[in-house]
């Protein structure tokens, strides 16, 4: 598992199939094997921290199934669209 604390700004994150907005101060868990993404919004600058355990599991890219599967969501496909 790792942890992102959003330290400035504002935007959006993809966890799993979950589309979540994020302000300043939110901190976000990432459960192992579990798909992510951050992006901040255009008007607004961003910065945040990331921890992670030593034995964090290695980043994978999600398969093309991976991806239909979960941009079948209005919500996910609009966030992997850049429209959120």
């Amino acid at each position: 598992m790792h942890a992102v604390l959003i330290l400035r700004g504002r935007g959006h994150c993809l966890i799993g199939t979950e589309v979540k907005s994020l302000e300043t101060r939110d901190l976000v868990t990432v459960p192992p094997l579990t798909w992510h993404q951050f992006r901040a919004s255009w008007a607004s600058r961003s910065a945040s921290c990331a921890w992670s355990t030593r034995n964090r599991d290695k980043p994978q890219l999600p398969t093309a199934e991976d991806l239909a599967r979960i941009a079948a969501d209005p919500a996910v496909a609009d966030f992997l669209g850049g429209r959120l």
